[in-house]
């Protein structure tokens, strides 16, 4: 079986997503902290994501900070029976620190 739906769908996510995220900024330091979230398993979600979207039109990635001060992320792609999203509520507890 010839499944030219699939080969498409790489094809034009390879072409959107395929090469490495590049960055310029005079400080480096900063470079460094970008690179440290932005990495390859970032990039690999973004390639899953795209994938998604090329298949089913749409895709989210939500990025968050969890409890222990570490960034995660709920992703919702053809799994999840969303049309639109509205919103997405993350409540936080804030401590007074005097």
């Amino acid at each position: 079986i010839d499944n030219e739906f699939a080969k498409y769908v790489d094809q034009k996510n390879n072409y959107m997503l395929g090469k490495p995220i590049s960055f310029e900024c005079d400080d480096e330091e900063y470079i460094k902290d970008v690179r440290k979230i932005l990495n390859n398993r970032f990039r690999r979600t973004l390639k899953r994501l795209g994938q998604n979207s090329l298949i089913g039109g749409i895709s989210w990635l939500c990025p968050y900070i969890n409890e222990d001060g570490k960034s995660e992320k709920l992703s919702i792609g053809l799994e999840s029976e969303v049309e639109a999203l509205e919103f997405i509520e993350k409540i936080y507890e804030v401590y007074d620190s005097e």
